[in-house]
């Protein structure tokens, strides 16, 4: 691998990250329930443009480890933070 693709893969990684870290600061700091959409919409107003599909992947990895829950409301999912397990932890980090 060469110093390009190894940077490219670092690059990826840390937006990955970002993104991910984004949505969790989000969730965690609202007591509402959001769609995907306006989590893009959240997203896009911070900079960051991604498809709803990596969306929905995100979140589906990140309940996987945080305490993420979702509604579904008709065709609308609506994902949360579980109250009874709210934290500072990551509002703190700001």
């Amino acid at each position: 691998m060469t110093n390009k693709e190894s940077s490219k893969r670092h690059t990826k990684a840390v937006n990955v990250v970002h993104r991910q870290w984004m949505i969790l600061k989000y969730l965690s700091n609202s007591s509402e329930r959001k769609t995907i959409v306006e989590l893009l919409e959240y997203l896009a107003a911070e900079g960051v443009t991604q498809s709803e599909r990596t969306i929905q992947r995100d979140l589906a990895f990140l309940s996987g480890i945080f305490p993420l829950l979702n509604d579904r409301d008709g065709h609308d999912v609506r994902w949360y933070w579980e109250r009874q397990r709210r934290t500072d932890l990551i509002v703190s980090a700001q």
